[in-house]
């Protein structure tokens, strides 16, 4: 972590006004999602409940995670990090979903779609700034890509059935079904970058050590 990301993190970590805010407005804005995900409750298996709403999930995880800083004082667990890796692949997903469908021609600009893509864009950002307060540990990278890979096969190639007809996964209704394929393709490249994050965090630190372990190796001396 840089000592840039320590002063970020100090700012909000002593302003627990500005995280039960935070937190307030994640639990808000989770439950209008359990909400909005309403039908496609009732259209999948409760089995698959889990896999279902992926952002309003992502935004309780987020207050969850906010709690066990202000109730127990921590900041660094697996739970929280993982959590953030979460807000900013549902956020850029959301607002990356939406920007395309706009982009090909989508007549609908009603406030609740603008309102979708704005606080999304506010999860992705929260995401963003928060993961930037922790230790980048390469097992953690690690969890967060096998957790997406793991998420896109429930969300897009599962098997399941809806309305009696066969379907694949539990993925958000797209406001254009047609982009799905591109939807799909930008989906496995968010795991793909945390891929190369977690390649990248592993050998930077495999080099740091064997750096520390050569300087700490005794001098030889000659006579």
């Amino acid at each position: 972590m840089s000592l840039a990301g320590d002063k970020r993190g100090e700012f909000f970590y002593r302003r627990r006004y500005l995280l039960w805010l935070i937190l307030a407005i994640n639990l808000l804005s989770s439950i209008y999602g359990y909400y909005w995900y309403r039908w496609q409750f009732e259209a999948t298996p409760w089995t698959l409940w889990f896999f279902t709403p992926d952002c309003p999930w992502a935004a309780t995880l987020m207050a969850v995670a906010l709690g066990i800083f202000l109730f127990f004082d921590k900041k660094e667990t697996w739970f929280q990090f993982l959590t953030y890796t979460i807000l900013i692949k549902y956020g850029f997903w959301t607002v990356f979903v939406f920007t395309l469908y706009w982009a090909r021609g989508g007549q609908n600009h009603s406030g609740d779609y603008i309102m979708l893509c704005l606080s999304h864009l506010g999860m992705l950002a929260e995401g963003l700034l928060f993961i930037s307060f922790v230790r980048q540990k390469p097992w953690l990278w690690w969890l967060a890509a096998g957790w997406s890979a793991v998420d896109i096969y429930f969300d897009y190639y599962y098997p399941i059935r809806i309305m009696g007809r066969a379907a694949y996964g539990t993925y958000p209704y797209l406001p254009n079904d047609a982009h799905r394929s591109i939807i799909l393709v930008m989906t496995i490249g968010i795991t793909v970058c945390y891929l190369l994050v977690a390649f990248f965090v592993s050998w930077r630190h495999l080099r740091s050590t064997q750096c520390k372990i050569r300087g700490n190796k005794p001098k030889s001396h000659h006579h």
